[in-house]
């Protein structure tokens, strides 16, 4: 997860205490307000215009409705495509299974990592997983976890495809990619499918020197995409300035990749950029949200300021969400007043926000219409029919249901 600034420590780790009774994400961001984003003549401006969060409640008809308890530390909920299977990421080393929505999750792991992992750091752990999208063909999996001696490892695995199964043995693997960290924060963890076909690798800066992100000869604080199809696949620099992207997705619709990055000090943000962008520079630490250190240099790259940004008033670690198109199944109910928004939340404060994907405004809080109370929000989450999810990472997984049907 996201690591917490030094300022107001105390009082931070205090709150935090209280929300999860102890549990050990306390290094999350710490943010609070910024000014505007200048761009110096180096970077391109970015063409979607930042958006300073001053959310308001509204009513709606989607609501939370909890699926599944008594996990250890969910941190991840993913699906193959055309599977009734729902996968979710336990941090502690276990990816569980689902046969279906609906059904109790099975108590044999679907993989267990627990002996490849270390979770000494807060952040550290197993932290991300993506099915290929011929899952059901190639059997092919990616999983990205801190080793045993607290570095980034990426594996292609294949297994079984065969559905309905719920545990299965490895019959390939490969390391994709190997990362030294500096520390024990700061090691991003998400990896998702682009619509290009390649695998996206969020890597925040590793905790050491901020600097690491606007260079590219290093690969902390960057956004990575790899070719799988290739027998030995190099891993390359998309996109640099990043924090710890601990979580983002792609719009179906237009194939924007959309970015939760936390802030050190003063602001976390929501970043976005279509993939067909050549080098784009998120910013930081030259830009904390909109707010310019100027004691930084900031590197080449089209430049991309935040759609929506927001201060320690409404929380402290940003968890990227996902962009609702509906569901791929007609026969599922629609989520009428989330339709072309993206939804996103803040671990420490458990608040959940839309934003228009197609008109990026002020964002909303919905926690009031979703009745939603009391929540760690450590990820969102699609299932294979793209109905949507968010977990607490207390134990338990909620769904967005529609109140009409």
């Amino acid at each position: 997860m996201p690591a917490m600034g030094q300022q107001s420590f105390a009082r931070r780790l205090n709150r935090l205490a209280e929300l999860v009774l102890g549990f050990s994400l306390i290094c999350l961001v710490l943010v609070s307000c910024g000014s505007s984003r200048t761009v110096t003549p180096s970077a391109k401006p970015s063409p979607f215009a930042a958006t300073t969060q001053r959310p308001s409640s509204s009513a709606g008809t989607t609501h939370l409705e909890q699926v599944w308890d008594g996990l250890d530390k969910p941190v991840q909920l993913v699906a193959p495509v055309h599977d009734d299977r729902i996968f979710i990421v336990q941090q502690t080393g276990l990816i569980r299974v689902a046969p279906r929505l609906g059904a109790p999750l099975e108590s044999k792991p679907y993989l267990d990592f627990t002996k490849e992992i270390t979770t000494q750091g807060t952040e550290q752990g197993l932290l991300g997983l993506a099915f290929s999208p011929r899952f059901s063909n190639d059997g092919k999996l990616y999983v990205n976890f801190t080793n045993r001696e607290g570095n980034t490892r990426v594996l292609e695995l294949a297994v079984d495809p065969e559905p309905g199964l719920t545990d299965v043995t490895v019959r390939e693997r490969r390391t994709l990619i190997e990362i030294d960290q500096p520390a024990p924060i700061h090691n991003g963890g998400n990896l998702a499918l682009g619509p290009d076909g390649l695998l996206y690798v969020g890597m925040g800066d590793g905790g050491g020197s901020s600097q690491v992100a606007q260079n590219r000869s290093s690969l902390l604080g960057k956004m990575l995409r790899i070719d799988v199809s290739q027998q030995k696949p190099e891993p390359e620099i998309w996109a640099i300035g990043l924090r710890n992207p601990w979580r983002y997705s792609f719009d179906s619709k237009t194939s924007d990749i959309w970015i939760g990055d936390p802030g050190h000090n003063t602001v976390d943000e929501i970043d976005r950029a279509n993939i067909s962008v050549k080098e784009p520079n998120f910013g930081w630490p030259k830009f904390e949200g909109n707010r310019p250190n100027e004691d930084v240099e900031l590197g080449d790259g089209v430049l991309m300021n935040p759609v929506a940004t927001y201060g320690p008033d409404e929380g402290c670690a940003v968890i990227g969400g996902f962009v609702y198109r509906g569901p791929t199944d007609p026969g599922e109910p629609v989520l009428a007043d989330l339709l072309g928004q993206y939804i996103y939340g803040d671990y420490c404060t458990g608040n959940i926000w839309i934003l228009n994907a197609d008109r990026p405004s002020k964002p909303e809080k919905i926690n009031a219409k979703l009745k939603a109370k009391g929540l760690s929000i450590s990820s969102f989450g699609v299932d294979a029919k793209n109905r949507l999810y968010v977990l607490d990472y207390s134990g338990r997984v909620f769904r967005f249901v529609s109140s009409d049907g």
